[in-house]
């Protein structure tokens, strides 16, 4: 029996630095071309056709350039050792906020780091609750994602000079309008993404079934 071809969808949104240039951009999972967000419904299915659809069916050079991917991933994701194929030079894995610092968890961040694999910390809300669940990942993380809306602009200020001296690249996420970019420019904010600057973007391809 001959392959069916289908259709395969996926969105990217611009990760942008202090000039506004392309730093990177985040892979999404989309289920039809219409989607202007996803209907998640298992995170270990979702992201694991965002990389089917990369490596298959789309190509990372056509996604991305020579940009780097950033990729989601859940607990579930990480024990399963699904990342273990990409490329450790192209690819984030970005660390959901639902995922805990365990020693479990831990322990294979630690393992994919010394592989060279980097990492970023997804919707960090910059309280000290917050940050002592987090810190178990500190030694691994490069960047770090800070929602300007579940965060008070004395927190996304407060947030920067904590996470520098550790080493860390700060992003800003959700940016909606020059006024936002701005603040996170004085703040010291180091890559910036939102609606600001692009919605996400779908991108067809063909699969075969």
């Amino acid at each position: 029996m001959s392959p069916v071809e289908s259709p395969a969808y996926l969105a990217r949104q611009p990760i942008l630095d202090s000039h506004q240039g392309i730093f990177a951009y985040e892979l999404l999972f989309r289920d039809s071309p219409d989607n202007k967000t996803a209907l998640i419904r298992n995170g270990v299915r979702e992201t694991a056709q965002v990389l089917e659809n990369v490596l298959n069916n789309f190509g990372l050079s056509r996604l991305v350039g020579n940009h780097k991917a950033f990729i989601n991933c859940s607990r579930e994701m990480l024990l399963d050792n699904i990342f273990s194929p990409l490329d450790s030079d192209r690819f984030v894995l970005e660390i959901l906020e639902s995922v805990d610092a365990d020693d479990t968890v831990v322990s294979v961040v630690k393992k994919y780091h010394e592989r060279g694999y980097e990492f970023a910390l997804d919707d960090v809300i910059f309280d000290a609750e917050n940050l002592k669940r987090l810190e178990p990942f500190f030694p691994y993380v490069k960047y770090v994602k800070l929602d300007l809306i579940e965060n008070s602009a004395e927190a996304l200020k407060a947030a920067v000079p904590y996470f520098k001296e550790r080493g860390m690249v700060l992003l800003a996420e959700k940016v909606e309008s020059e006024e936002d970019f701005t603040a996170r420019l004085e703040d010291g904010y180091d890559l910036v993404q939102g609606f600001f600057f692009g919605k996400p973007e779908i991108v067809r391809g063909k699969r075969m079934d």
